[in-house]
């Protein structure tokens, strides 16, 4: 018999619907986005310690992010002003285009990082999702004589603590309270991967498979635009599950799928490139860093080396705790990865410790579950973790040769670590009294390393409006009463690239000030412009 998406079933009877929950999967989701979206937000806009976002550090990135999108806004352009220069920014303008609708609805600058927040409280929902597949699956194969309503409430149990899990995890609400792009680009980084999984390697209807691929387009498109290393870091994956689902559904019913994540992709890219080419620059250079730091972009061999991954480059590598000695970037990851003490505070930039040790156990726990699964469940289980494998050894390939080192750039990967743990909580109690003990043993040990190192961070507290961002809008507001001959000879009593990212330099105030901008301050983008030879050097 053939079931409405025209699959034939190997015993020749209709895909089993058993009563109560898995008649009602659209309302499980809904409820499972509610518990797990409502404490991440909650975490990340209320119980935390006074966030950097209202104050948008950390500079130059966030400030920048915030200028370009003001400018999206306000100008329909991707620029920066700095003074009388008109420069491209440095970043790839997939963040700040996104930004730049929040602020056209009527957003405050000092309100834009709660965005980030919403990225990570979705990222802990796809997560949700994805274990949600993953138990379902290997449960199934474990446990085949367990009735479907307990398998799809382990299922939906387990997708709740990885969101949960994620919800608490130190590294991503560290970078949550920011307006930096970390996050996003996780989130669309795992997006992607997951759609096209459900797309190309399982079973969906030919609606919901091109639903999916459009959205993995459109996610993997995203994360080119945000960070194009993201992007490039998404090929090898895709290019995996891609294989794996010509090999199950035939090359041709594969190819039709992709097409459409590839419309989904060109989409974006299209846009981005409009963007790019409206605002003056080459359509398809969308970083900024070569115009910025040359030194370091001219060459491919001086952004990524080989010494960088096992000695650090030699201006920005990160700091052993006690001895302040250079770390590779090599050892960076594997802090990273591990959780291990060995950095200084600043390096770790909100770790955690050693919680995502036990990720990695359950991982290995369930690809050999997986293993001594039979059929089309073991060929899904080894397509997806050779994908999600690749992905992550190609964060840390690429993150390690490269000159600028941080824990962040593992946001995505570390993601993975509480689906792992929920998979192999809910496929593997049950077993035995010993793997019972064991599993309980990791699920509980990582939920108490996240929050002990969360600690530091619950602190209730009230934002209140921003004084530096307020002596900026005062110091603005009368410089412009100035004669344009008096601000000519004299200093500009605040930072430009600040004024743009509040909103304060609009076309009209910029048509007002023409060139008389005096003497700028001493801020990152000016000196390096003066370094550049775009600005010229203050009189001695």
């Amino acid at each position: 018999m053939t079931s409405r998406a025209g699959r034939r079933w190997s015993n020749g009877m209709q895909p089993h619907r058993a009563p109560g929950i898995f008649n009602r999967e659209r309302l499980c989701h809904v409820l499972l986005a509610l518990a797990v979206v409502s404490p991440t937000l909650l975490i990340r806009w209320t119980l935390v310690e006074r966030t950097p976002g209202p104050h948008l550090d950390p500079r130059p990135d966030a400030l920048e992010y915030a200028a370009a999108a003001q400018a999206l806004a306000l100008e329909g352009r991707y620029c920066l002003h700095v003074g009388p220069e008109t420069v491209r920014p440095r970043y790839a303008p997939g963040w700040p285009m996104l930004l730049s609708v929040a602020i056209r609805c009527g957003m405050e600058t000092e309100s834009l990082w709660r965005l980030t927040g919403l990225f990570g409280a979705a990222h802990a929902y796809v997560l949700a999702v994805i274990t949600v597949h993953g138990v379902r699956l290997l449960v199934r194969a474990r446990m085949p004589d367990l009735a479907p309503q307990k398998v799809n409430r382990r299922a939906f149990l387990a997708g709740a603590c990885a969101g949960w899990g994620w919800a608490i995890t130190p590294v991503s609400i560290e970078w949550d309270r920011t307006l930096m792009s970390d996050e996003p680009t996780a989130f669309f980084g795992t997006l992607s991967l997951a759609a096209c999984a459900l797309a190309l390697v399982g079973e969906p209807s030919a609606r919901r498979a091109r639903a999916a691929m459009l959205a993995a387009g459109v996610a993997a498109g995203m994360a080119l635009a945000t960070r194009p290393i993201a992007g490039c870091l998404l090929v090898a994956p895709i290019a995996v599950l891609f294989a794996c689902g010509a090999k199950r559904h035939g090359a041709e019913r594969a190819a039709r799928r992709l097409a459409v994540g590839l419309a989904g992709l060109i989409l974006v890219a299209g846009l981005t490139m409009f963007t790019m080419h409206r605002s003056g620059y080459r359509a398809w250079e969308w970083s900024g860093y070569r115009f910025w730091i040359p030194k370091l972009y001219d060459r491919l061999g001086d952004s990524f080396s080989l010494r960088n991954a096992f000695e650090g480059h030699p201006d920005f590598a990160l700091r052993r705790r006690q001895s302040d000695e250079r770390i590779g970037n090599l050892a960076v990851a594997g802090n990273a990865f591990l959780g291990l003490r060995g950095l200084r505070p600043d390096g770790n930039q909100g770790l955690g410790r050693y919680w995502p040790m036990t990720g990695w156990l359950c991982a290995a726990w369930v690809l050999v579950a997986s293993r001594r699964a039979k059929g089309w469940t073991r060929a899904t289980f080894g397509a997806v973790g050779l994908a999600v494998a690749i992905w992550i050894g190609g964060h840390i390939v690429v993150y390690s040769l490269y000159f600028f080192p941080a824990v962040r750039f593992y946001i995505a990967p570390l993601a993975w670590c509480w689906v792992a743990t929920a998979i192999a909580c809910a496929a593997g109690i049950g077993s035995s009294r010993r793997l019972n003990i064991v599993l309980g043993y990791v699920a509980i040990s990582s939920v108490l390393l996240a929050l002990y190192s969360l600690r530091p961070m619950l602190t209730l507290t009230s934002l209140g409006p921003d004084p530096d961002h307020a002596e900026t809008r005062r110091a603005l507001s009368a410089w412009l009463n100035k004669s344009a001959a008096q601000r000519a000879v004299g200093h500009t009593p605040f930072d430009p690239v600040e004024a743009q990212a509040l909103g304060l330099l609009t076309p009209e105030a910029l048509d007002r000030i023409g060139t008389a901008w005096g003497t700028l301050p001493n801020t990152e983008h000016v000196w390096r412009l003066k370094a550049l030879g775009r600005l010229a050097n203050d009189p001695k």
